[in-house]
């Protein structure tokens, strides 16, 4: 008998209502724990993909820098660096400059129309 009455003050110490809560409490507390890791978890995940665009993007400007360095270092190289960045010719050479027309512009350009000369371009537009 006093053995069941002991289970049953543990049981009632367990089950009552200042054990429950705190239960509760700290239950609630490590599931929102538990979903900002996980928020954590996912907002790592995308900066790790996006460090791994900024790597590659890196990277591939890395390898076209180094080539670019190897174009240098040749003297074909230097020579068309000069020539793209100077605008300069060698000895004997000539350089042509050839120049777009001028495209006319409406709006600056206006002829002075008869107004039966403006009605009849009128008219011509609309058909």
């Amino acid at each position: 008998m006093k053995d069941f009455q002991q289970r049953k003050k543990i049981r009632k110490t367990l089950y009552s209502r200042n054990i429950v809560i705190a239960v509760a409490i700290v239950t609630v507390l490590l599931v929102r724990g538990a979903v900002e890791v996980t928020q954590k978890m996912h907002e790592s995940n995308v900066n790790a993909k996006q460090v791994e665009k900024e790597l590659t993007l890196a990277r591939i400007k890395h390898e076209e820098l180094l080539r670019n360095m190897a174009m240098i270092e040749t003297h074909a190289g230097v020579e068309r660096e000069i020539r793209q960045k100077f605008s300069v010719t060698k000895s004997g050479e000539e350089v042509a400059v050839i120049v777009d027309p001028q495209l006319r512009s409406s709006s600056t350009e206006k002829k002075k129309q008869s107004f039966w000369s403006s009605l009849g371009n009128w008219f011509s537009d609309i058909f």
